[in-house]
Protein backbone atom coordinates (compact mmCIF):
# COMPACT_ATOMS: atom_id res chain seq x y z
CA UNK A 1 0.00 0.00 0.00
CA UNK A 2 1.24 3.35 -1.04
CA UNK A 3 2.33 5.94 2.43
CA UNK A 4 -0.37 8.58 2.93
CA UNK A 5 0.87 11.82 1.13
CA UNK A 6 3.00 10.40 -1.40
CA UNK A 7 1.98 10.72 -4.88
CA UNK A 8 0.04 7.13 -5.23
CA UNK A 9 -0.77 7.57 -1.67
CA UNK A 10 -3.29 10.76 -2.80
CA UNK A 11 -4.29 8.52 -5.34
CA UNK A 12 -5.18 5.57 -3.46
CA UNK A 13 -6.82 8.01 -0.94
CA UNK A 14 -8.83 10.30 -3.95
CA UNK A 15 -10.01 6.88 -5.23
CA UNK A 16 -11.34 5.72 -1.79
CA UNK A 17 -13.52 9.36 -1.56
CA UNK A 18 -14.78 8.57 -5.10
CA UNK A 19 -15.90 5.58 -4.38
CA UNK A 20 -17.30 6.02 -0.54
CA UNK A 21 -19.36 9.29 -2.32
CA UNK A 22 -20.45 7.36 -5.16
CA UNK A 23 -21.50 4.04 -3.08
CA UNK A 24 -22.01 4.96 0.38
CA UNK A 25 -25.71 6.45 -0.12
CA UNK A 26 -26.75 3.38 -2.14
CA UNK A 27 -26.42 0.31 0.57
CA UNK A 28 -27.93 2.80 2.86
CA UNK A 29 -30.86 3.71 0.87
CA UNK A 30 -31.37 -0.09 0.49
CA UNK A 31 -30.99 -0.98 4.15
CA UNK A 32 -33.48 1.60 5.12
CA UNK A 33 -36.28 0.84 2.46
CA UNK A 34 -35.81 -2.42 2.97
CA UNK A 35 -36.00 -2.21 6.88
CA UNK A 36 -39.00 0.27 6.84
CA UNK A 37 -40.64 -2.30 4.34
CA UNK A 38 -40.53 -4.74 6.76
CA UNK A 39 -41.20 -2.95 9.22
CA UNK A 40 -44.71 -1.60 7.65
CA UNK A 41 -45.39 -5.50 7.07
CA UNK A 42 -44.93 -6.67 11.01
CA UNK A 43 -47.14 -3.82 11.19
CA UNK A 44 -49.71 -4.31 8.65
CA UNK A 45 -49.74 -8.04 10.10
CA UNK A 46 -50.38 -6.53 14.08
CA UNK A 47 -53.01 -4.47 12.71
CA UNK A 48 -54.77 -7.20 11.10
CA UNK A 49 -54.67 -9.40 13.87
CA UNK A 50 -56.07 -6.57 16.35
CA UNK A 51 -58.67 -6.16 13.94
CA UNK A 52 -59.53 -9.95 14.27
CA UNK A 53 -59.89 -9.91 17.79
CA UNK A 54 -61.60 -6.94 18.24
CA UNK A 55 -64.21 -8.39 16.14
CA UNK A 56 -64.26 -12.06 17.56
CA UNK A 57 -64.88 -9.94 20.72
CA UNK A 58 -67.47 -7.93 18.89
CA UNK A 59 -69.28 -11.27 17.97
CA UNK A 60 -68.92 -12.85 20.76
CA UNK A 61 -70.91 -9.95 22.42
CA UNK A 62 -73.71 -9.62 19.91
CA UNK A 63 -73.98 -13.76 21.01
CA UNK A 64 -74.46 -13.25 24.54
CA UNK A 65 -77.22 -10.66 23.81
Amino acid sequence: MAQKGSVAGDKVEEWRRTVVSKYAGDWQLEFYTRNFSEHKKTQEKLLAQENERHFKLIISALERD
